[in-house]
């Protein structure tokens, strides 16, 4: 039984390649549909928040000519949609269509109204100002209000129609009401695109949404861009099945659902299931922050440009405040830097996005194709690859036990994926996107020693014994390019799987993500270091069990802890880098938008900084039989696996991560070349001068 085992695990062992190969084909159409998707949609909205406007105006003498004069000028700069937030009593008195007057301000002008269920009560009151406010407003606000329980009677001062509403003027002016009608007809005479905000405050009724939906398209609604931490429906989705019903109006009344961009523990809750029930009716939406709006304008239009080149965004969402500084008694508002961001004749982001192959107008989802059966044979084919390349990473440290890592790694992934699927590719992207960078680099360890040992045999042939290390430097950098090249093919891998496991529209929307960044920063790098230290060139398990006990009993000295401490903060560093909310050093920052202004497409600074470590290492490993070179592979590991993380950010463009890859890979090829060239001056001027002694 033992040999027909043996037998059968030194044959699988000759096919995980074909099996890893045949999945990078079947990966192939899965991928194109992915690039077809992104290409599906080039139209780009921006979109300003009107209620920002609304609070930047009651700064100004004028504040109904203010806004007319800034709509003017937000569509001369390119905005062409503006953001209408669920009313209340003090946005409405802001736009001037009611004055609020409390109960002690009635007591105060002797206007205490006559009927006795008034007097003496603490009660909200507000007058129209003039009868089309008074016609179009009063329903909103008795509906709003009524929803809450909450009593409301006619009431009128001087000659003005009002209402008086039973609740302290406090609470009063928090109840969300119904989009301003007069605010949605003034704005549609501008030609805005009007997006929508509602929030998930108000008991759901889909009578009454339906209502809504068809007012809001009416006057001229095309996108929902939800307030809050919660999509409308959401907190009562268990008992009345509301989010299944804003599903339906949304295809009713042909709306798309901006998906704001946040991370997965910070997304507004329920906007995944609704995306789902609206089969991804949705567009990605990058948020400009109030205090962000006073940055250098320059600055915000390449923001602009990246989100939309790099991030897949499709709707840029522009907020303003203005900046009081009490100390210059100075007041300053920020919309002339916003417009010049967009519109300057230099650096305006809406021209640069034009250029791009992008128009300015209203923003489409994507559009993708329901999995045909086709679709799942071909990851089903995806999948066996991802287990053969978990495989051979397991081969390098216990080949004795392929067969058996084959075997249960494709039933574990069958019985996970009935139980949960989606789990299931995700863990398998992520088993996939470690081994990759793993058995890349170690296939470069044993490349370069066998590069040295067969440099060694051909020397001793021809008399030179000793003089291998003297090969030609510049055929071994050549060599060691190659080999480096091939090390990032084989990484590669690690993200073709990626793309093509994760290439549901989900994952492009952030809907759902890469799970395992963390392990993916860190995994490789702690494979390739254990391969180097216990398994290399250990021929059975016995040595390896050795090399475990020899590092136990090993006296440590104070300079080994000063280095692990060392290497300890530098590691903290490095994962406090990591993702889209990692920390950046300020140069960086400017070196960052250099390349990226410069070349299209930034190559990422970790590659930059640890490619070159890999080829000096595959060069001085050839050269050089020491053990300590190995380390320099550990650090290059680094530079590899962040190639298969730049594919594992799936909102972006694959030809953008692409360009990236290519742009870090001929960087660092110059790079590597200036360290070798610097070592080997080093190394001939040592030898001169211990000559010369």
């Amino acid at each position: 039984m033992l040999k027909q085992y043996e037998k059968w695990n030194r044959w699988i062992s000759k096919c995980l390649w074909i099996l890893v190969i045949a999945g990078l084909v079947a990966s192939a159409p899965l991928i194109a549909g992915r690039v077809e998707m992104e290409n599906s949609a080039k139209q780009v909205d921006f979109v300003f928040d009107y209620r920002d406007l609304i609070e930047i105006s009651t700064y100004k003498a004028q504040p109904a000519l203010f806004i007319q004069e800034q709509l003017l000028a937000m569509r001369e700069a390119g905005v062409t949609g503006l953001a209408i937030y669920e009313s209340t009593l003090t946005e409405l008195e802001m736009s001037g269509s009611i004055e609020l007057i409390s109960a002690e301000d009635v007591r105060l002008m002797n206007a205490d109204p006559s009927n006795e269920n008034f007097r003496g009560n603490n009660h909200t009151f507000l007058v129209f100002s003039d009868e089309q406010a008074a016609e179009a407003l009063e329903p909103v606000i008795r509906e709003g209000f009524s929803l809450f329980d909450i009593e409301i009677n006619p009431w009128s001062y001087n000659g003005k129609e009002g209402l008086a509403i039973a609740v302290d003027e406090r609470e009063a002016t928090i109840i969300p009401l119904d989009p301003d009608p007069v605010q949605l007809a003034s704005l549609q005479e501008y030609g805005f695109r009007l997006a929508v905000r509602l929030s998930d405050a108000r008991p759901y009724n889909q009578a009454r949404m339906d209502a809504l939906f068809s007012r809001l398209t009416d006057a001229g609604v095309g996108s929902i861009i939800f307030a809050g931490s919660t999509v409308t429906g959401f907190t009562e989705d268990a008992n009345k099945l509301a989010l299944t019903g804003m599903a339906e109006l949304i295809e009713k009344y042909d709306i798309e659902v901006a998906v704001i961009d946040l991370t997965l523990a910070k997304q507004q809750k329920g906007i995944s299931k609704l995306g789902f029930l609206t089969d991804y009716k949705a567009i990605r939406l990058h948020s400009i922050l109030e205090e962000e709006a006073v940055t250098d304008a320059k600055v915000l239009a390449d923001r602009f440009v990246l989100a939309v080149k790099d991030r897949n965004f499709r709707m840029i969402y522009l907020n303003a405040r203005v900046k009081v500084d009490k100390e210059l008694g100075t007041i300053t508002e920020p919309m002339h830097n916003v417009y010049t961001s967009l519109k300057d004749p230099d650096f305006g982001a809406i021209k640069r996005i034009e250029n791009l192959g992008y128009s300015i107008g209203q923003p489409e989802p994507f559009k993708h194709q329901t999995a045909s059966a086709w679709d799942k044979l071909l990851k089903a084919i995806v999948c066996m690859g991802a287990v053969a390349l978990i495989t051979r990473l397991s081969r390098m440290f216990f080949p004795r036990l392929t067969l058996l890592v084959l075997l249960s790694g494709l039933g574990f992934t069958a019985m996970l994926y009935v139980l949960n699927s989606t789990l299931a590719i995700q863990a398998l992207s992520l088993l996939a996107a470690v081994s990759a960078p793993a058995v890349a680099v170690i296939l470069a360890i044993f490349s370069a020693e066998r590069r040295r040992e067969g440099q060694a045999v051909q020397a001793e042939q021809a008399g030179q014994a000793g003089q291998a290390g003297q090969a030609g430097s510049l055929a071994t950098f050549g060599w060691s390019l190659g080999v480096f090249l091939r090390t990032i093919v084989l990484s590669l891998f690690g993200a073709v799987y990626t793309v093509a496991l994760l290439n549901h529209i989900s994952y492009i929307l952030v809907l759902n993500q890469f799970r395992g960044v963390s392990v993916l920063h860190t995994l490789p790098m702690i494979l390739v270091a254990l391969y180097v230290v216990f398994f290399h060139r250990a021929s059975t398990l016995r040595d390896v069990i050795q090399r475990i006990k020899n590092l136990l009993v090993l006296n440590i000295r104070v300079l080994w802890v000063v280095l692990a401490g060392l290497l300890g903060g530098i590691l903290f560093y490095y994962m406090s880098r990591t993702g889209n909310q990692g920390s950046v050093l300020p140069f960086e920052k400017i070196f960052r938008s250099l390349l990226e202004n410069t070349l299209g497409a930034r190559p990422r600074f970790k590659e930059l900084l640890t490619h070159p470590f890999l080829i000096v290492g595959i060069y001085l490993s050839v050269k050089y039989k020491k053990q300590a070179i190995l380390a320099l592979f550990v650090v290059g590991t680094m530079g590899q696996l962040s190639v298969v993380d730049t594919f594992a950010h799936l909102h972006t463009p694959l030809g953008i991560s692409m360009l990236r890859v290519i742009y870090g890979v001929i960087i660092s090829s110059f790079i590597a070349l200036l360290y070798v060239g610097v070592w080997e001056v080093l190394v001939r001027s040592w030898r001169r001068w211990q000559h010369l002694v």
